[in-house]
Protein backbone atom coordinates (compact mmCIF):
# COMPACT_ATOMS: atom_id res chain seq x y z
CA UNK A 1 0.00 0.00 0.00
CA UNK A 2 1.38 3.71 -0.73
CA UNK A 3 1.86 5.93 1.74
CA UNK A 4 0.61 8.72 0.61
CA UNK A 5 -0.38 10.97 3.91
CA UNK A 6 1.00 14.52 4.15
CA UNK A 7 3.88 15.18 6.69
CA UNK A 8 4.00 18.32 5.60
CA UNK A 9 1.01 20.56 5.66
CA UNK A 10 2.11 24.57 5.80
CA UNK A 11 5.26 23.73 6.89
CA UNK A 12 7.74 26.70 7.71
CA UNK A 13 4.69 29.00 5.71
CA UNK A 14 3.13 31.53 8.48
CA UNK A 15 -0.26 32.12 8.23
CA UNK A 16 -2.36 35.08 8.72
CA UNK A 17 -5.84 34.08 9.67
CA UNK A 18 -8.61 36.65 11.00
CA UNK A 19 -11.62 35.28 12.89
CA UNK A 20 -14.61 37.22 13.02
CA UNK A 21 -14.63 40.41 14.92
CA UNK A 22 -11.05 39.55 15.39
CA UNK A 23 -11.25 37.34 17.39
CA UNK A 24 -8.66 35.11 19.19
CA UNK A 25 -9.64 32.12 19.72
CA UNK A 26 -11.98 29.86 17.72
CA UNK A 27 -14.19 28.02 20.18
CA UNK A 28 -17.04 25.56 19.50
CA UNK A 29 -19.25 23.73 22.19
CA UNK A 30 -20.57 20.23 21.27
CA UNK A 31 -23.25 18.42 22.64
CA UNK A 32 -23.13 14.40 22.03
CA UNK A 33 -26.55 13.08 22.78
CA UNK A 34 -26.27 9.16 22.67
CA UNK A 35 -28.48 8.12 25.57
CA UNK A 36 -30.47 5.08 24.54
CA UNK A 37 -28.10 4.58 21.46
CA UNK A 38 -25.56 2.09 23.08
CA UNK A 39 -24.80 -1.27 23.11
CA UNK A 40 -27.71 -2.81 25.03
CA UNK A 41 -29.84 -5.75 24.13
CA UNK A 42 -32.96 -3.83 24.25
CA UNK A 43 -31.11 -2.89 21.09
CA UNK A 44 -30.36 -5.85 19.62
CA UNK A 45 -27.18 -5.89 20.80
CA UNK A 46 -25.43 -9.31 22.40
CA UNK A 47 -23.70 -7.78 25.13
CA UNK A 48 -23.85 -3.88 27.06
CA UNK A 49 -21.80 -1.09 26.55
CA UNK A 50 -18.32 -1.14 27.73
CA UNK A 51 -15.96 1.49 26.23
CA UNK A 52 -18.36 4.86 26.28
CA UNK A 53 -19.16 4.83 30.27
CA UNK A 54 -17.54 6.11 33.86
CA UNK A 55 -17.24 2.43 34.78
CA UNK A 56 -13.32 1.73 33.99
CA UNK A 57 -12.84 -1.20 32.62
CA UNK A 58 -16.46 -2.18 32.07
CA UNK A 59 -17.30 -6.11 31.23
CA UNK A 60 -19.72 -6.74 28.36
CA UNK A 61 -22.96 -8.38 30.00
CA UNK A 62 -23.88 -11.05 27.72
CA UNK A 63 -27.50 -11.55 26.89
CA UNK A 64 -28.38 -9.58 29.87
CA UNK A 65 -28.86 -6.04 30.43
CA UNK A 66 -26.19 -3.91 32.77
CA UNK A 67 -28.33 -1.30 35.31
CA UNK A 68 -25.43 0.13 36.46
CA UNK A 69 -24.94 1.51 32.71
CA UNK A 70 -28.49 2.21 31.93
CA UNK A 71 -28.50 4.37 34.52
CA UNK A 72 -25.57 6.23 33.24
CA UNK A 73 -26.73 7.03 30.12
CA UNK A 74 -30.35 7.32 31.30
CA UNK A 75 -28.60 10.54 33.67
CA UNK A 76 -28.21 12.02 30.20
CA UNK A 77 -31.61 11.78 28.59
CA UNK A 78 -33.07 12.86 32.15
CA UNK A 79 -31.17 15.11 33.44
CA UNK A 80 -28.08 15.89 32.15
CA UNK A 81 -29.27 17.09 28.53
CA UNK A 82 -31.44 19.71 30.14
CA UNK A 83 -29.06 20.76 32.72
CA UNK A 84 -26.56 22.01 29.22
CA UNK A 85 -29.25 22.67 26.92
CA UNK A 86 -30.83 25.12 29.69
CA UNK A 87 -28.38 27.18 30.24
CA UNK A 88 -26.77 27.50 26.62
CA UNK A 89 -30.35 29.04 25.46
CA UNK A 90 -30.70 31.00 28.56
CA UNK A 91 -27.27 32.56 27.50
CA UNK A 92 -27.95 32.76 24.28
CA UNK A 93 -24.52 30.65 23.64
CA UNK A 94 -24.18 29.08 20.19
CA UNK A 95 -24.29 25.18 20.88
CA UNK A 96 -24.02 22.33 18.38
CA UNK A 97 -25.60 18.92 18.55
CA UNK A 98 -24.21 15.57 18.08
CA UNK A 99 -27.18 13.30 17.96
CA UNK A 100 -27.53 9.84 17.65
CA UNK A 101 -30.28 8.47 15.40
CA UNK A 102 -31.94 5.74 17.72
CA UNK A 103 -31.22 8.04 20.86
CA UNK A 104 -32.98 10.99 19.34
CA UNK A 105 -36.12 8.66 18.21
CA UNK A 106 -36.57 7.42 22.25
CA UNK A 107 -36.48 11.02 23.00
CA UNK A 108 -39.52 13.51 21.52
CA UNK A 109 -38.69 16.10 23.91
CA UNK A 110 -35.18 16.35 23.05
CA UNK A 111 -35.93 16.41 19.43
CA UNK A 112 -38.43 19.36 19.80
CA UNK A 113 -36.18 21.83 22.38
CA UNK A 114 -32.96 21.15 19.46
CA UNK A 115 -35.69 22.40 16.29
CA UNK A 116 -37.61 25.16 18.35
CA UNK A 117 -34.41 27.55 18.68
CA UNK A 118 -31.19 28.07 16.69
CA UNK A 119 -28.49 30.56 17.65
CA UNK A 120 -25.86 32.01 15.19
CA UNK A 121 -23.14 34.19 16.47
CA UNK A 122 -20.27 35.64 13.89
CA UNK A 123 -19.65 33.81 10.75
CA UNK A 124 -22.60 33.68 9.34
CA UNK A 125 -24.34 32.05 6.25
CA UNK A 126 -24.54 34.65 2.99
CA UNK A 127 -28.16 35.47 3.44
CA UNK A 128 -27.84 37.66 6.64
CA UNK A 129 -24.74 39.66 4.54
CA UNK A 130 -22.14 39.99 7.15
CA UNK A 131 -24.10 43.01 9.22
CA UNK A 132 -25.18 41.08 12.50
CA UNK A 133 -23.51 40.78 15.28
CA UNK A 134 -25.98 37.38 16.03
CA UNK A 135 -29.15 36.22 15.01
CA UNK A 136 -31.69 34.18 17.07
CA UNK A 137 -33.91 32.19 14.99
CA UNK A 138 -36.72 31.33 16.88
CA UNK A 139 -38.42 28.28 15.40
CA UNK A 140 -42.06 27.69 17.26
CA UNK A 141 -43.49 24.53 17.09
CA UNK A 142 -47.02 23.93 15.12
CA UNK A 143 -49.19 23.01 18.17
CA UNK A 144 -51.50 20.13 18.62
CA UNK A 145 -54.18 19.98 15.87
CA UNK A 146 -56.17 17.19 17.85
CA UNK A 147 -57.02 18.79 21.33
CA UNK A 148 -56.00 21.58 23.49
CA UNK A 149 -52.98 20.54 25.65
CA UNK A 150 -51.27 22.35 28.26
CA UNK A 151 -47.34 21.72 30.54
CA UNK A 152 -46.17 23.56 33.06
CA UNK A 153 -42.38 22.91 34.36
CA UNK A 154 -41.43 24.90 37.51
CA UNK A 155 -38.15 24.78 39.52
CA UNK A 156 -36.38 26.75 42.37
CA UNK A 157 -35.02 29.82 39.89
CA UNK A 158 -37.69 29.43 37.23
CA UNK A 159 -40.50 28.53 35.83
CA UNK A 160 -41.93 27.56 31.84
CA UNK A 161 -45.45 26.84 30.71
CA UNK A 162 -46.58 26.10 27.04
CA UNK A 163 -50.52 25.83 26.24
CA UNK A 164 -51.87 24.44 22.57
CA UNK A 165 -54.74 23.31 20.80
CA UNK A 166 -56.49 23.41 17.40
CA UNK A 167 -57.34 26.25 15.45
CA UNK A 168 -59.47 25.99 11.77
CA UNK A 169 -57.46 23.67 9.34
CA UNK A 170 -54.14 24.45 12.22
CA UNK A 171 -53.23 24.84 15.13
CA UNK A 172 -51.69 27.42 17.82
CA UNK A 173 -49.65 27.79 20.76
CA UNK A 174 -48.17 29.90 23.23
CA UNK A 175 -45.33 29.81 25.42
CA UNK A 176 -43.40 31.64 27.46
CA UNK A 177 -41.02 31.50 30.84
CA UNK A 178 -39.41 33.44 33.62
CA UNK A 179 -36.73 33.63 35.86
CA UNK A 180 -36.94 34.44 39.27
CA UNK A 181 -33.50 34.99 41.21
CA UNK A 182 -34.43 38.66 41.79
CA UNK A 183 -37.14 36.90 44.20
CA UNK A 184 -35.90 33.82 45.27
CA UNK A 185 -32.30 35.19 46.18
CA UNK A 186 -33.43 37.77 49.12
CA UNK A 187 -35.83 35.34 50.81
CA UNK A 188 -32.51 32.71 50.68
CA UNK A 189 -30.62 35.63 52.26
CA UNK A 190 -28.23 36.15 49.31
CA UNK A 191 -28.94 40.41 49.78
CA UNK A 192 -25.86 41.36 48.46
CA UNK A 193 -26.61 39.41 45.06
CA UNK A 194 -27.29 41.85 41.85
CA UNK A 195 -31.38 41.54 40.96
CA UNK A 196 -31.26 39.71 37.69
CA UNK A 197 -34.38 38.53 35.81
CA UNK A 198 -35.26 37.57 32.84
CA UNK A 199 -38.79 36.35 30.45
CA UNK A 200 -40.17 35.94 27.36
CA UNK A 201 -43.21 34.21 25.44
CA UNK A 202 -43.55 33.43 22.11
CA UNK A 203 -47.05 32.41 20.02
CA UNK A 204 -47.87 31.01 16.80
CA UNK A 205 -51.05 30.27 15.00
CA UNK A 206 -51.21 28.79 11.22
CA UNK A 207 -54.49 27.78 8.97
CA UNK A 208 -54.02 25.32 5.82
CA UNK A 209 -56.29 27.04 3.73
CA UNK A 210 -55.62 24.20 1.35
CA UNK A 211 -53.22 21.17 1.37
CA UNK A 212 -51.49 24.19 -1.09
CA UNK A 213 -51.75 27.00 0.58
CA UNK A 214 -50.52 28.37 4.36
CA UNK A 215 -50.95 31.25 6.34
CA UNK A 216 -49.36 31.64 9.92
CA UNK A 217 -48.64 34.63 12.57
CA UNK A 218 -45.72 34.49 14.87
CA UNK A 219 -44.63 36.72 17.85
CA UNK A 220 -42.10 36.36 20.41
CA UNK A 221 -40.85 39.58 23.05
CA UNK A 222 -38.17 38.73 25.40
CA UNK A 223 -36.69 41.23 27.97
CA UNK A 224 -33.65 40.71 30.28
CA UNK A 225 -33.39 42.74 33.78
CA UNK A 226 -31.06 44.07 35.94
CA UNK A 227 -30.34 46.89 38.79
CA UNK A 228 -27.34 46.65 41.39
CA UNK A 229 -27.99 49.97 43.67
CA UNK A 230 -24.97 49.81 44.58
CA UNK A 231 -24.07 51.69 41.98
CA UNK A 232 -26.88 52.75 40.96
CA UNK A 233 -27.22 50.85 37.98
CA UNK A 234 -30.60 49.73 35.86
CA UNK A 235 -30.01 48.01 32.58
CA UNK A 236 -32.50 46.14 30.81
CA UNK A 237 -31.88 44.59 26.97
CA UNK A 238 -34.86 42.73 24.41
CA UNK A 239 -36.04 41.62 21.28
CA UNK A 240 -39.59 42.27 20.47
CA UNK A 241 -40.53 40.18 16.92
CA UNK A 242 -43.85 39.95 14.60
CA UNK A 243 -44.16 38.26 11.25
CA UNK A 244 -46.90 36.75 8.76
CA UNK A 245 -46.16 33.86 6.73
CA UNK A 246 -47.82 32.50 3.37
CA UNK A 247 -46.25 29.39 2.22
CA UNK A 248 -47.68 28.45 -1.27
CA UNK A 249 -46.59 24.58 -3.00
CA UNK A 250 -46.35 25.15 -6.35
CA UNK A 251 -45.34 21.82 -7.10
CA UNK A 252 -43.29 18.94 -6.13
CA UNK A 253 -40.06 20.91 -6.80
CA UNK A 254 -41.07 24.55 -5.71
CA UNK A 255 -42.21 26.18 -2.37
CA UNK A 256 -42.50 30.10 -2.15
CA UNK A 257 -42.60 31.15 1.28
CA UNK A 258 -43.12 34.61 1.50
CA UNK A 259 -42.97 36.52 4.93
CA UNK A 260 -43.91 39.98 6.29
CA UNK A 261 -41.72 40.76 9.51
CA UNK A 262 -41.03 43.56 12.25
CA UNK A 263 -38.33 42.82 15.02
CA UNK A 264 -36.98 45.42 17.14
CA UNK A 265 -33.99 44.70 19.78
CA UNK A 266 -33.18 47.39 22.19
CA UNK A 267 -30.80 48.13 25.12
CA UNK A 268 -31.61 50.64 27.45
CA UNK A 269 -28.88 51.58 30.39
CA UNK A 270 -28.44 53.81 33.18
CA UNK A 271 -25.55 54.30 36.11
CA UNK A 272 -25.42 56.52 38.78
CA UNK A 273 -28.76 57.46 38.98
CA UNK A 274 -29.90 60.69 37.85
CA UNK A 275 -26.90 62.49 38.71
CA UNK A 276 -24.97 59.97 36.14
CA UNK A 277 -25.52 58.42 32.97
Amino acid sequence: MKDDRNYIGYGKKDLNISWPNNAKLALQFVLNYEEGAENNILNGDDHSEIFLSEIIGAQPIKNARHMNMESIYEYGSRRGFWRVYNEFVKRKIPLTIFGVGMALEKNNEVCSAIKEANLTKGGFNAEYGGRLSAVLDVISREGNRKKINMKTDISLLSAKSTIEGPFYKGAWLVSGRRTYFDIIFPKLGYDNLPPYYFYDIQGHIFTDLTYKDRISVSFYNGIDDFQYGALALNGDWGNETFSIKYRRLFNDKLIGNFILAKSKFFVNFGLGGESGI
